[in-house]
């Protein structure tokens, strides 16, 4: 999800000079952090991507592998999941074989059993992507016993089924000098009404893997962590979640291809960059304006949804 620009006022000085700025600023920035394709080191590396069944992680599947790469995937539904790696088995340009992992994140005991299978079937790990969602109804939260055992289940997957996937797998990673992905959303770095505990959810992979990060580097470990804020991508489920809502109206704004997005992801990953914002325009920009000037942006974003 994210604001539409053309929301913000125009008229006024404070409009201008916010507008000259985020320009200015975003060019800046997407001129100044461009860097080489590193994709061909992808070959033969050891990839588990979780939620890897539809959308995003399907996508982020077919990439990593026509690409050369040793995959295992996991998802609850093992039925998906035999067409996707059947899918992958196809595409690889070296007949390599790959692995599915039927597991439900929302049983944190299931996180070390999966990396522990995955590393014996791929015989090491080198990069982990973290991308498995429980997904939150656009709903007010009222502090009702729904809301609570909704709070819980969106909580236990979206963050904290990470943080143990990430313990399991952090020998593996720390040997072979590896990588972790983790897809975020904009929600993550910027608030939202009515969509609370997916967004405090978010929000805390965003200082959880900020942190961690700056952890390797204070203890001079090679092990690059890349942080995905994406916007309102076409995936199946975000697509059903929007339209549905009654609480929200982003009609005008075009959701982006999860194909796209799943390269820019595995690109992104494979360069070992610290950030990805995708699409740029829409999520980086937004991100800046909110902590330059929060208030306003708040009144953007409240003015959006229809109650």
């Amino acid at each position: 999800m994210y604001v539409n620009m053309t929301s913000f006022p125009n008229s006024t000085m404070w409009g201008k000079v916010l507008a000259v700025l985020a320009l200015g600023l975003a060019l800046f920035f997407a001129l100044s952090y461009r860097d080489e394709d590193r994709l061909d080191t992808l070959k033969g590396k050891r990839v588990l991507v979780t939620g890897a069944s539809t959308g995003i992680g399907e996508q982020l599947a077919y990439q990593y592998a026509r690409l050369g790469a040793k995959l295992a995937i996991t998802a609850r539904r093992k039925d998906v999941l035999i067409k996707v790696r059947d899918r992958c088995q196809e595409i690889s340009p070296n007949n390599q074989s790959h692995f599915i992992i039927q597991a439900d994140m929302g049983n944190l005991n299931d996180t070390k059993s999966v990396i522990e299978t995955a590393t014996s079937l791929l015989g090491g790990l080198d990069i982990l992507v973290l991308n498995h969602i429980a997904s939150q109804s656009i709903v007010p939260f009222l502090g009702t016993a729904e809301n609570l055992t909704k709070f819980d289940n969106v909580i236990d997957v979206n963050f904290r089924s990470y943080v143990y996937l990430t313990s399991y797998a952090m020998p593996q990673i720390l040997a072979n000098k590896g990588s972790i992905v983790v897809i975020n959303s904009l929600l993550g770095r910027v608030p939202h009404p009515f969509i609370s505990t997916y967004s405090a959810a978010k929000h805390a992979l965003h200082g959880f893997y900020e942190s961690l990060r700056m952890e390797f580097r204070a203890l001079k470990q090679d092990i690059s962590i890349t942080m995905c804020t994406l916007g309102y991508i076409a995936t199946e489920n975000a697509i059903k979640q929007i339209q549905t809502s009654e609480f929200v109206n982003f009609d005008q704004i075009a959701p982006v291809s999860p194909v796209d997005t799943a390269l820019a992801i595995v690109q992104a990953g494979a360069n070992r960059k610290n950030d990805l914002y995708y699409p740029f325009w829409s999520t980086w920009v937004v991100s800046l304006l909110r902590n330059l000037f929060p208030g306003m942006a708040d009144k953007v974003i409240v003015e959006m949804v229809s109650v």
